[in-house]
């Protein structure tokens, strides 16, 4: 609850109870000052809740863009996820293929080193050379180890310089996919966090939406408490001064600060409404006679005998209460319920004004 609805209530506890225990005048039944109180306090009441009303739709709003946000934020963190993964993928699969090509190298180095040492063997270079030279039995057959000797090396020579170049490629890759990997690394960290607030507030957002919509529950509860508060001071306010007529007797209108009595008004206003029932001016000079009659268009004109009141003089008084609850004091609304009940039973003034003139009442 607000600051402004604590002081709310608590002004219109106090002057209602206040005013209940000490009427101004001698008859128990509140004061039209007391009645305009509590309607002006329960208008408050709504007013209030109307911007809270608002607010609340603010805050559903926030609420739905930070739940947006934070989804946004988590598929982020998804796909960086996925792309570190992929990353890890493929730097393995490298060292599996640095491992092979590891493996060939050293075959072939050892290869090749087996190759030296044969041909150490068989006596090294010169020894070789010098016997070639010589021209001895066996020539042919060194020769044609020559021969064997040579190809061995290169062939050798070849597999360690491939294997050599695979371990290059191979270690480029490495290092790339290795620069790849901290990158990935480095964004899932980012989108993590970045889930991690949106999440955060999402759940912000969501506790000022239930704390907004928990004040408008207490503000709406405090609305219909002081609407039903007013309406009941309104209800006793009537009877109590319809009761003090009837003991008066003689009492022909309700002198209150609530009822402006201004039959030009009045007849200007009815001049007006009489057109939303397809009636014309003849109709209208009916009316007049009728209400002339009646009540001379006073809004606060009061039939101690019968009890009927206001300006169509409605039997009971408070039958005008369909037509608005400031019946007892507005003009307007008095007309409107008597141009409504002369359409019901009689369908036009003139009609109504007929049988006013042949019996006496309508």
């Amino acid at each position: 609850m607000t600051a402004f609805s604590a002081l709310l209530a608590s002004t219109v506890i106090l002057a209602l109870a206040g005013g209940l225990t000490s009427p101004a005048h001698a008859d128990d039944y509140p004061t039209w000052a007391q009645v305009q109180a509590a309607k002006q306090s329960a208008a408050a009441a709504q007013q209030e809740l109307a911007v809270i009303q608002a607010d609340v739709v603010q805050l559903e709003s926030q609420e739905q863009a930070a739940a947006d946000s934070e989804l946004k934020a988590a598929y982020a963190a998804t796909v960086a996820t996925e792309h570190l993964q992929l990353a890890q993928s493929a730097l393995a699969s490298l060292d599996r293929q640095l491992a092979t090509a590891r493996t060939q190298s050293m075959e072939a180095t050892a290869r090749f080193a087996g190759i030296e040492v044969a041909l150490q063997r068989v006596g090294g270079g010169d020894t070789l050379t010098a016997e070639l030279l010589a021209g001895g039995q066996g020539s042919a057959d060194l020769l044609s180890k020559l021969s064997t000797l040579s190809q061995l090396a290169r062939r050798g020579a070849g597999l360690e310089t491939a294997a050599l170049q695979k371990r290059n490629i191979v270690m480029l890759l490495e290092a790339q996919s290795s620069k790849a990997e901290k990158l990935r690394a480095s964004l899932k960290v980012v989108a993590d966090a970045t889930a991690q607030e949106a999440q955060t507030a999402h759940a912000a957002a969501q506790a000022s939406l239930a704390a907004g919509e928990q004040q408008r529950t207490v503000l709406t509860e405090q609305a219909v408490a002081l609407n039903g508060t007013a309406q009941t001071l309104s209800d006793a306010y009537t009877a109590g001064q319809l009761a003090a007529l009837q003991r008066g007797g003689n009492v022909t209108t309700i002198d209150t600060s609530g009822v402006v009595v201004n039959p030009a008004a009045a007849q200007a206003y009815a001049r007006g409404a009489i057109g939303a029932y397809g009636w014309g001016s003849d109709q209208f000079v009916c009316l007049i006679e009728l209400w002339n009659r009646e009540s001379g268009w006073r809004a606060n004109a009061y039939n101690p005998s019968s009890g009927s009141y206001g300006i169509p003089q409605s039997l009971p008084a408070k039958k005008m209460l369909t037509a608005g609850a400031d019946w007892l004091t507005n003009a307007d609304t008095q007309i409107n319920w008597g141009l409504s009940y002369i359409s019901r039973a009689y369908h036009t003034p003139c009609g109504a004004w007929s049988h006013e003139t042949a019996i006496g009442w309508y």
